[in-house]
């Protein structure tokens, strides 16, 4: 499992370097990118804690 969250986590990694500012400011359901993903990369560190915390 945690082997797939990898995976998925450098898919998301690769895509956001590509991205352009503008692409960062478009919105989906009222929320930029740029706060989704910063949004997302706070709750995978909230997991990750708690898997180390294991």
């Amino acid at each position: 499992m945690i082997i797939l969250w990898e995976g998925l986590n450098r898919q998301l990694l690769y895509l956001w370097k590509g991205l352009s500012s503008e692409m960062w400011q478009r919105k989906a359901n009222g929320n930029t990118l740029v706060f989704l993903a910063t949004d997302y990369i706070a709750h995978f560190e909230h997991h990750l804690k708690q898997i180390k915390e294991q």
